[in-house]
């Protein structure tokens, strides 16, 4: 019975990612001129409805053989092989839902030809496949990191001017850190993974659980293999690295090993971290809670250098009820908490928090530096917000009141107000996710996964595959949030046509209808949050 429910759930997933592929083929991205974006474009085309029932329904039958297969108990092999075969369609698939891609050849190119890509654009060569880019973008600077433009322009030079074979490579620099994911996912650090030291105050600084379910959580979900993937979206790139990173200082923060040693993990996390931002600036909302978990789990527990070892307690006493990292967030206080009670324990959590934080700084600088392009891109990033859907939820607030106040003769302004209101909001949370850090009640993988998810949904643009950027980091912290998120990101990747265009583009008057849905949900919100803290009677 077993086997039959595995058989289903493995071909039932590679029909759903061959129906993808094909729906690519059909009504994609492909190199052509983007058509206008209209609703009725796609039934104009002799093969859209056949290519759209291809999109949504292979979506629907992948999603349904993902989230099943989190219970088959096959093993990480049965897994592992099962992936592999549902990428074998999405690699020889053609761009789908965005045209980015193309916008990563032309900067590539223009690296390759010795242009400065935050100032000049792919319209400037031209680009000989510029016609392929989006409108919005051909004449855009690059707001991507040095690191991922010098991986463009290799791609660039290495196609010799294919552009196919250019998508390819690109798709390969996609595809590697998706695995590096699903290996930091998968495998405990050794030596790492399992100690959790107690006392008041100690911080959190595992997660719910190294294992194969966990990547499968990630690798498996439908916007992950069809979009980061096979859009070969740089965002892959970024969220390898940063994952690698927040391994690396699980590793060095949940073992007990001294000196150099540690400080050797926590550069080569604030290394990766740093080479991330350099990817998308994105990945540095990560870094203030790394640093700060350093710092929080080196402080002496209440009471004196008393920590779960000390008292003797065996590794599986000190784990949390989900048997992996320690309770909601995992892995709590460190070796640090044992070693650093005293006067001066904050020496040493400074100085190893100052480490990560300089070398992230120095790898990030020194990659302008070796690239030659600097800092330009910090400047070119005003431009990510140039478009206006409500799938980013505080522009479709913004959206709703321009239109009310339309019906009252008031002129619109009240997007760019609320998405200053967004980013208040994200200061307010990430402040909210960092106390609850250091008071321990919130682990590392759970502190950087909520930023992230905070980001996301404060952005003044929200793309399907920015979805991505918190799910691998709240897989690892496990619990309900990671699959409600990781539920969320199979849903969002049908916010994308196949060709690119966005379905919020195409119905922008139902950003009155997300508004009202978001302050229903925010209501609910605030009503349990109170329920939750209202005293209970005594006895």
């Amino acid at each position: 019975m077993a086997d039959a429910a595995a058989r289903r759930i493995r071909y039932g997933g590679l029909a759903g990612a061959a129906l993808v592929a094909a729906a690519s083929w059909l009504v994609g991205a492909l190199p052509a001129a983007p058509p206008p974006i209209t609703a009725g474009a796609f039934w104009r085309d002799p093969a859209g409805p056949l290519g759209l029932a291809a999109w949504f329904g292979g979506v629907a039958l992948w999603a349904l053989a993902w989230w099943r297969g989190r219970a088959v108990p096959g093993g990480a092999r049965w897994g592992a092989a099962t992936l592999a075969l549902w990428a074998v369609p999405l690699l020889l698939a053609a761009p789908l839902g965005s045209r980015d891609v193309y916008s990563y050849a032309c900067q590539g190119e223009l690296v390759a030809r010795g242009l400065d890509p935050y100032a000049a654009t792919p319209a400037t060569l031209p680009c000989r496949w510029v016609g392929a880019v989006a409108p919005l973008w051909r004449d855009t600077p690059a707001p991507y990191g040095p690191v991922f433009l010098a991986l463009a322009g290799a791609a660039a030079v290495l196609g010799g001017g294919s552009l196919w074979v250019t998508i390819l490579l690109l798709r390969l620099a996609a595809l590697l850190p998706l695995l590096l994911v699903g290996v930091c996912l998968a495998r405990p650090p050794a030596g790492g993974g399992s100690l959790r030291v107690g006392g008041r105050g100690s911080a959190s600084v595992g997660g719910g659980g190294f294992s194969f379910r966990t990547a499968w959580l990630f690798l498996g979900c439908p916007l992950v293999g069809a979009h980061l993937l096979v859009g070969a979206h740089n965002d892959a790139l970024m969220i390898g690295l940063l994952v690698a990173g927040l391994v690396l200082a699980v590793r060095a923060l949940a073992t007990g090993e001294r000196g150099g040693s540690r400080l050797g993990w926590l550069a080569g996390a604030g290394a990766l971290v740093g080479a991330a931002v350099a990817v998308k600036a994105t990945a540095a909302v990560a870094l203030p809670f790394l640093a700060l978990g350093v710092v929080a789990a080196s402080r002496p527990p209440a009471g004196g250098p008393v920590g779960g070892k000390a008292l003797g307690a065996p590794d599986g006493a000190l784990r949390g009820p989900d048997g992996a990292l320690g309770g909601s967030g995992g892995v709590s206080g460190g070796p640090g908490a044992v070693r650093g009670a005293g006067g001066r324990w904050w020496v040493g959590a400074v100085g190893g928090a100052g480490l990560l934080v300089v070398v992230a700084a120095v790898v990030l600088w020194g990659a302008g530096v070796v690239s030659g392009f600097g800092v330009g891109w910090v400047a070119a990033l005003r431009h990510t917000g140039a478009t206006t859907q409500w799938s980013a939820p505080f522009t479709a607030v913004g959206m709703a009141l321009d239109h009310l106040g339309g019906l009252f003769g008031v002129g619109p302004g009240a997007v760019p107000v609320a998405r200053g209101v967004g980013v208040v909001v994200f200061a307010a949370v990430a402040g909210v996710l960092a106390l609850a850090q250091w008071r321990g009640r919130l682990g590392l993988p759970a502190a950087v996964g909520g930023a992230l998810a905070a980001a996301v949904l404060c952005a003044p643009v929200l793309y399907p595959w920015y979805v991505a950027w918190p799910l691998a980091a709240l897989a690892l912290a496990g619990g309900v949030a990671a699959r409600r998120w990781a539920l969320l990101g199979a849903a969002a990747a049908l916010l994308a046509l196949p060709d690119g265009a966005g379905v919020p583009a195409l119905t922008k008057p139902l950003a009155g209808v997300v508004a009202a849905g978001l302050l229903v949900a925010a209501g609910r919100w605030l009503r349990r949050g109170c329920r939750s803290h209202r005293p209970r009677p005594a006895g």
